[in-house]
Parts: structure tokens; sequence; C-alpha cells
């Protein structure tokens, strides 16, 4: 009977999509201090590992469009590597030119290993 099988905890019932994020990729998948190139509804994100926390931020550096994704990371900063702007990982914070910052996403990772982002306006 369902409801013996519910009370079993046969079932996990879990949000797919909770409202406003995204599934975009698997924590095993990250590297420490590597980025990783991801779309939510069609815009790049740069997903990173640093500090044992996932970042996320746009993935084109306003400058040139350079991929972010690709660059490196200097002491919590990511180091685009077309012409070496500087933003900070946690905030999108251009040091190069304070003017032009990159949006930052907040990130969560669920139970079974599932990175979310959250989406926002992205997704509509």
């Amino acid at each position: 009977m369902l409801a013996d099988r519910w009370t079993q905890g046969t079932f996990l019932l879990v949000d797919p999509e909770p409202v406003g994020w995204q599934a975009c990729g698997r924590f095993s998948d990250l590297e420490e201090g590597k980025g990783v190139a991801v779309q939510i509804a069609g815009h790049p994100i740069a997903l990173f590992l640093y500090d044992g926390n996932v970042e996320a931020i746009d993935a084109r550096c306003p400058h040139a469009a350079g991929p972010l994704d690709r660059g490196w990371l200097d002491g919590g900063r990511v180091v685009c590597p077309l012409h070496r702007w500087k933003f900070e990982i946690r905030t999108g914070q251009c040091l190069t030119a304070p003017d032009k910052p990159v949006r930052h996403y907040r990130t969560r990772v669920d139970e079974t290993g599932t990175i979310w982002v959250e989406s926002g306006d992205l997704a509509k």
C-alpha cells in the first residue's frame, strides 16, 4: 500500500528545482582554484572552488569578454586570461576598474553533491 511505503521511508521527496535556483553541476567535478563554465538560461557563469566553497560569477570579463572560467585564482581574485583584470571571487568587484564589476551569484550544494546557483532574473 502506498501509505505504508511512504511511512517506511521508501520515497524521498526533493524539490527538483527550488524556485529561483538552477542546478548546474556536481561538486565532485570542481577542483580547488580552477574554473568551470556552465550556462544558466543561456547566460555563461564561471564556477570556482575556493577555500572549500563554491563561488559563481559571470563568466565574461566586462573589458573584452575574456573567459573568466579559464582565468586563475590569485589570493581570492580571479585573473582574466586576456588582459589580467582582477575580480574578487566572493563579490565580483573588479580591482582593475572598480566601475566594471561582474555579477556574483549565491550558491549551495545539496546532500547529493549537486551545485545550485541562485539564478534570480536569469531564469525568466
